[in-house]
């Protein structure tokens, strides 16, 4: 409606206001074959039982006129129609919006299902878990130890110490980006890879910085299952003093088979190289029929640990949490065996980067420990002829391990040697 007329055919009705050509009240939609209005083209019956044309249909788009502005038998807002005010509502309209409705549920179920089966198959407690990111809180805890507390263990837990690596002499070192290396070779499955985790990651902290660690536990049909730990398959660490390669060389996930590992991180040449002359006899302390062990863990060729330096035993009915919370307390069992090994490993790191930083490797817990570095007897160098003649690399775990879950050697995992990275 409007006060003026807009067009040809617009009419004014006795409340004096104009109103367009099809709302006079003597128009009406041709007569179909059986003379009711409605069955001519276009037209449409609306939910109040009344046909409408089709401009006045909700889905209708007007056409623009020579001038570019809309044609006049685009309805007004607010018009008045033969239902009354505002435009009637299409039976068509109704069922569209239903079907809309259905539509979106339909798509809310389905991604609530894949919400769920995702929270399932990432959960912790599976022997193929997926590494989740740490949380702060644990991650405080293993990497912010206070100095009081390496200082009060030093290298004696319940008693006894722990072995403080195999000193190597006459060895070319391990360069990394032009500074001396280290190089750790370990498994997602191995449950003393797990254990050895927690001292290595405890120990680098006081030299630089961690990122991207994923949290992670061991195989839960191996010996000490599920033990509680970390992962470095996609972490990065930086420090001004040394480069830390870290390579997880297998998942916690059983291959199709059921004999192995899924393969995980891959050695390049040169780190296959260091991995195949030194973690043998006589360089990890074993018989000179061992070989292949992990965690392997080589500091510029100048001291390696080869095995876990204590039993994961010590972890086995403790959440990662409880664990990490615990390395404040000094009299806790799993804290005094991870900050003796601890200690260890950040005596072996001052030996390779020039006693640094000083308010490490100056501690009472880490002098402690470089004293225990010092009384081993250094390994001399093989003969070619030796070296070649009991040259072992690292085995493939899914043939070199008959069966999952049978009890590895503590203190490292026996492989057999078979050269196939």
């Amino acid at each position: 409606m409007s006060d003026i007329p807009q067009g040809p055919g617009w009419w004014r009705a006795t409340d004096g206001r104009w109103y367009p050509p099809h709302l006079h009240p003597e128009n009406q939609p041709p007569a179909g074959p059986d003379g009711v209005p409605g069955p001519a083209p276009g037209w449409w019956l609306a939910d109040d039982g009344r046909w409408y044309p089709p401009h006045l249909h909700p889905g209708y788009q007007p056409t623009a006129g020579a001038a570019g502005t809309w044609g006049a038998a685009a309805p007004l807002p607010g018009a008045a129609t033969q239902s009354g005010t505002g435009s009637p509502k299409p039976r068509r309209a109704r069922k569209r919006n239903v079907v809309a409705l259905c539509a979106i549920g339909l798509v809310v179920a389905v991604v609530l299902a894949l919400v769920a089966v995702s929270f399932t198959s990432s959960s912790p407690n599976g022997p193929s878990a997926r590494p989740d990111h740490v949380t702060a809180q644990t991650l405080n805890g293993v990497t912010k130890i206070p100095a009081s507390v390496y200082n009060e263990i030093g290298v004696t837990a319940g008693g006894s110490r722990q072995p403080a690596g195999s000193v190597i002499a006459g060895q070319k070192t391990i360069v990394f980006d032009h500074k001396p290396g280290i190089l750790y070779v370990g498994g997602e499955f191995c449950p003393y890879c797990a254990a050895q985790r927690w001292a290595i990651i405890a120990s680098l902290s006081r030299f630089g910085t961690f990122s991207g660690l994923g949290t992670m536990q061991s195989s839960s049909t191996d010996v000490y299952p599920a033990t509680q730990t970390f992962t470095f398959a996609h972490a990065t660490y930086s420090s001004p003093y040394f480069v830390f390669v870290a390579r997880e060389i297998y998942s916690n996930v059983a291959n199709s088979d059921g004999a192995g590992y899924e393969r995980l991180n891959h050695l390049d040449p040169y780190e296959q190289s260091i991995l195949a002359k030194y973690d043998q006899a006589p360089y990890t302390g074993g018989s000179p029929t061992t070989g292949g062990s992990i965690p392997f863990i080589d500091f510029d060729n100048r001291v390696i640990f080869s095995g876990s330096s204590f039993t994961p035993a010590v972890l086995q009915g403790e959440s990662r949490r409880e664990i990490a919370n615990d390395l404040h307390n000094p009299s806790s069992a799993s804290t005094r065996a991870i900050i003796v090994a601890s200690n260890s490993l950040s005596a072996a790191v001052c030996s390779i980067d020039g006693d640094r930083p000083a308010s490490v490797c100056d501690s009472v817990g880490v002098a402690a420990a470089k004293k225990a570095l010092a009384q081993q007897t250094p390994v001399p160098a093989q003969s070619s002829a030796a070296r070649t003649s009991s040259a072992h690399s690292f085995g493939d775990v899914a043939r070199a391990s008959a069966v999952v879950g049978k009890s590895r050697r503590e203190g490292a995992l026996a492989l057999v040697a078979r050269h196939v990275l």
